[in-house]
């Protein structure tokens, strides 16, 4: 059963709604709802070739992406379905930070000598 504290997490609700909790469930439904919705906007929008799914609730796996894909799809209408991959990102809840920090560093070294002078070629070293 899913309670309210301090050890409600991602990975309890997503058992708890897979065990069949009426609260976990309706929880599940609203994110998962809410994700397609977001990622349709982003595919309508940018067109990417791969949307790649981290975070807490991407704990559940295939789950998560199996629920989420055909309401994506659904919300499509200026994009071709299918066009954009939606995937598990393998660095897990650290992707972002890391994607960032990879952003960064290239960004650094494309920018020159200004970029450089103002880091003094250390800050954004990775």
């Amino acid at each position: 059963m899913i309670s309210a504290g301090p050890s409600l997490d991602a990975k309890s609700i997503v058992a708890a709604a897979a065990a069949g909790d009426p609260h976990a469930s309706e929880a599940w439904r609203r994110y998962v709802s809410d994700l397609s919705i977001g990622i349709a906007n982003v595919v309508t929008f940018l067109n990417p070739h791969i949307i790649a799914i981290s975070g807490g609730l991407s704990a559940a796996g295939d789950m998560l992406v199996s629920a989420v894909k055909p309401l994506v799809d659904a919300r499509l209408t200026m994009v071709p379905i299918g066009t954009t991959a939606i995937r598990l990102a393998v660095l897990g809840n650290d992707a972002g930070a890391i994607g960032a920090a990879a952003f960064a560093r290239e960004r650094s070294q494309r920018a020159g000598p200004v970029i450089s002078a103002l880091t003094d070629g250390r800050a954004l070293e990775l």
